[in-house]
């Protein structure tokens, strides 16, 4: 397991009652049973349209988040909102990504899932 660079993923949105999460799973890490769609977010800020999670380590392979709304608080419209990963920040290989996120906002539950592989963002099939 090699060092590759730090690593932050943040979730952040606009509308209050949006209340959604960031669920991470670093790679080499089976699938549980208990969290299939990985860990919730060390910083949660949901009053406040964030939550993130930095790592100081960075292993190889795939890493898999998802943007997750609960049923809790229906609308109209969408939640819109950015999954931003920052990678190797202050180093040789730093970069930015960014990808738009759109949620129903009267939907029961919804999710929109992600892949960070070599260095790219890639939105994965619902």
């Amino acid at each position: 397991s090699g060092y590759a660079g730090k690593l932050l993923v943040a979730l952040t949105w606009a509308h209050p009652d949006a209340g959604l999460q960031l669920q991470i799973t670093p790679p080499g890490r089976l699938d549980d049973k208990a969290n299939p769609s990985g860990e919730r977010a060390n910083i949660q800020g949901g009053s406040v349209g964030l939550e993130a999670q930095r790592f100081e380590r960075v292993e190889a392979g795939d890493w898999r988040f998802v943007v997750y709304k609960p049923s809790a608080g229906k609308g109209q419209g969408s939640y819109r909102g950015e999954l931003t990963v920052l990678f190797d920040e202050g180093g040789a290989q730093e970069s930015v990504l960014v990808a738009p996120i759109e949620i129903p906002a009267g939907s029961d539950y919804s999710s929109l899932r992600f892949r960070f592989s070599g260095g790219k963002l890639i939105p994965e099939p619902k």
